[in-house]
Order: C-alpha cells, then sequence, then structure tokens
C-alpha cells in the first residue's frame, strides 16, 4: 500500500519536518521514516539512549511493504519527554537504575 493512501485511510497528517517537542500537539499527526534504522536514529538523535530503543515499537502504526514506517508524532515526542525526564530525575537523586 502506498504511504499517502494509508495516512488517508487512517486520518493521519504527515508532518514533514521531523522535530522533537514536548508541546502537546494534534494525535492525527504522523511521521513518515524511509525505513526502520531511520525510525530509530530519530530517537537517538533526541536523546533517548539505545539500551532503551525498544520502547519506540509502541509509537509505529505500520511497516510499508517497501520498509516505509508511519508512527505516531505523539508517541513518538511522548517516549523522548518520558525517557528526558527518567534520566533528569535519576541525576538528580542519583538513582541506579537495575538492569538485566
Amino acid at each position: 500500500m502506498k504511504k499517502e493512501k494509508m495516512l488517508d485511510i487512517m486520518g493521519l497528517v504527515e508532518v514533514k519536518e521531523k522535530s522533537y517537542t514536548a508541546e502537546e500537539v494534534s494525535p492525527d499527526l504522523a511521521y513518515v521514516f524511509k525505513d526502520i534504522n531511520d525510525f530509530k536514529s530519530y530517537f537517538i538523535t533526541n536523546g533517548l539512549p539505545k539500551e532503551n530503543i525498544g520502547l519506540v515499537t509502541s509509537a509505529l502504526v505500520t511497516i510499508l511493504n517497501d520498509g516505509t514506517v508511519v508512527a505516531y508524532k505523539t508517541l513518538c515526542d511522548y517516549i523522548i519527554s518520558s525517557t528526558k525526564e527518567l534520566e533528569t530525575i535519576k541525576k538528580k537523586n542519583k538513582i541506579k537504575m537495575l538492569t538485566k
């Protein structure tokens, strides 16, 4: 299925310029990434630690046949915000999180 058709069916509007914001945005906004690596890179570039990269799958809407990834902007931003808040709290309280 083509990207445009998928966005139309889902009632989503593509955000051409990907930029993280902590502000609340409309839930019908979506990012379109060229592939899963581009998708993951967006999060890492915006401060998500590599060990938390598994969290990003919750923002996925779909992966198209050509590998294009469609993701909710609101969830992408929320994942980044939550991670940044947790990192701030950890630094403030000098808490070490338990890892496997």
